[in-house]
């Protein structure tokens, strides 16, 4: 089977130029080419370009994945927006990378599915983006853990900050798990020692003991940076000082939770695997004994016996007649019998809805139709 690959660059903050997609364009005759967009989707041939050097230069996003089952989601990000020193916390491995040109940065999220034929959306990772750019780290730390889950030299290490909310995941960030094949028990121990996500940061006026603590020559850059914005219609400042805010607050409260080792994280997540998996296979035994036991009465034709198993009942009822044999139709007759005296014959019971579409699905068996009409003789009028 040949290798489909599906590309999807994508521009917000500076939208291409006809110059742009001129370029764009003799590199690629068959892709859709629109200000903010490139699609192209190769079978017979490689991507011509670099996605680095896409993003660095035309782009801000890509989203990209095959048919064997990789994908991978880049964003690029300001480091006045992000940290370098904190995405290089997060980003450690293949599954959550970073790369550093000028005052930007990309960061690369990749992983590898089972299912091969599984496509995925744009739409949900801009939201993802959106999110961090307002200083929710969850993303970075989901892509934290995509990598610890799948490398084996990180077991003494400590996690990084552990942010906000991980317990409150939104439809985006929960998709992005998704996107990368993340253990669902990883992510809820991870989530364990995650602090409730704070509605309204300046509800206890803490933002007034961190303000008055800031110096004299911070005061005077915000000052500064929000006048010559304002001037030009930025006001990004205000925004990138209160995200400041956020972060050192949700720091100070994050302080008092202690962080675990990678081991710590896994042996946990293995604990709560075999007891779901324990308590599934308990389960499927105590099933598998009571349907057992049902066969068993059946065989014997004690059928007064099966009081309370009227499910299991109908369902041995379905098997009987699909094997199409004369004397299983007489044993589901049997049992036909022995349910409708548990409806106790009110013709509104549940037995005779069921009855009824059991009667539907199977009228192409003319003889087992025959049966049943002798059967319901017994109705009454």
């Amino acid at each position: 089977m040949n290798e489909y690959e599906y590309y999807e660059f994508y521009a917000t903050t500076h939208p291409l130029t006809s110059k742009d997609i001129a370029e764009l364009r003799r590199i690629s005759s068959k892709a859709e080419i629109t200000p903010h967009q490139f699609i192209n989707a190769y079978s017979w041939e490689r991507f011509p370009g670099d996605e680095n050097h896409w993003l660095e230069k035309y782009f801000d996003f890509l989203l990209y994945y095959t048919n064997r089952g990789h994908h991978k989601y880049k964003i690029k990000i300001s480091s006045d927006i992000l940290d370098p020193k904190i995405a290089a916390t997060y980003c450690i491995g293949s599954n959550a990378s970073l790369c550093l040109f000028n005052d930007k940065m990309i960061i690369g999220f990749s992983a590898h599915s089972h299912a091969r034929e599984c496509t995925w959306q744009l739409s949900p990772l801009l939201k993802v983006y959106e999110d961090l750019a307002k200083g929710d780290y969850r993303c970075l730390y989901l892509g934290w853990l995509a990598n610890i889950q799948n490398l084996q030299d990180f077991d003494d290490s400590l996690e990084p900050f552990v942010p906000a909310g991980l317990n409150e995941l939104t439809e985006p960030l929960q998709y992005f798990v998704n996107f990368l094949n993340l253990d669902q028990d990883l992510v809820t121990v991870a989530a364990s020692s995650s602090l409730p996500l704070v509605k309204n940061d300046c509800q206890d006026n803490s933002y007034m003991d961190w303000v008055k603590h800031l110096t004299v020559e911070e005061k005077d850059q915000v000052l500064i940076d929000l006048v010559k914005g304002g001037c030009n219609g930025n006001y990004s400042a205000a925004i990138d000082f209160v995200r400041r805010y956020k972060l050192t607050r949700s720091h100070q409260l994050q302080q008092a939770v202690a962080l675990r080792t990678v081991a710590q994280l896994k042996y946990r997540a293995q604990q709560i695997t075999s007891e779901r998996e324990r308590l599934i296979k308990e389960k499927a035994d105590l099933k598998l004994a009571e349907e057992t036991r049902v066969l068993k009465l059946i065989k014997q034709q004690r059928f007064s016996e099966l009081l309370g198993n009227e499910i299991l009942v109908w369902s041995k009822v379905e098997s009987l007649i699909e094997a199409r044999q004369a004397t299983d139709y007489d044993t589901a007759i049997q049992l036909l019998k022995l349910l409708k005296d548990f409806g106790k014959n009110d013709v509104s019971s549940s037995f005779f809805i069921k009855y009824n579409e059991l009667k539907i699905r199977h009228m192409r068996k003319a003889s087992f139709i025959a049966k049943l009409s002798q059967f319901e003789k017994s109705f009454g009028p």
